[in-house]
């Protein structure tokens, strides 16, 4: 399994909006609709910051670049 991460959006620590954990899986995800490589092939390379909690799974989504994951035990 990954190691922990923590997250910071700008200045703000991270915290699951259902656990209240801080203790995430670093993500990628892609943000490609089921025809945007077909309509928009210049976007299909579209993605998103995507921690996972590690307690019970919410994905939480951050388009922007501002979010910094590191790892837990720094």
């Amino acid at each position: 399994m990954a190691k922990p991460v923590r997250g910071a959006p700008g200045d703000v620590r991270l915290g699951c909006r259902i656990r209240r954990g801080d203790l995430f899986r670093g993500r990628e995800v892609l943000l490609n609709g089921s025809g945007t490589e077909f309509m928009e092939p210049a976007r299909a390379d579209e993605s998103a910051a995507g921690p996972i909690c590690r307690r019970c799974g919410c994905v939480h989504l951050f388009a922007g670049k501002d979010i910094k994951l590191y790892r837990a035990d720094e």
